[in-house]
């Protein structure tokens, strides 16, 4: 079984105190990915927090690397 964290919104744009984002954009460029419907959306709310699975951002990773290699053949 694997365990799937649970990460905020800053942790995917900002990281955290030595770690670094897992995607290296801003905030605002972030939640303009969300409001359109490019980033997927959350996969869970615990009272105000908005979280997202590190798989879910980790699919969001590899679909965005797969376009970019493809739009470079």
């Amino acid at each position: 079984m694997t365990v799937d964290a649970l990460v905020r919104a800053r942790d995917i744009f900002s990281g955290t105190p030595g770690r670094p984002p897992l995607i290296p954009i801003g905030k605002t460029k972030f939640f303009e990915l969300v409001r359109t419907g490019d980033f997927p959306p959350a996969d869970a709310r615990l009272g105000k927090a908005v979280l997202w699975k590190t798989s879910t951002v980790q699919r969001f990773i590899d679909a965005v690397c797969t376009e970019g290699q493809g739009a470079a053949s």
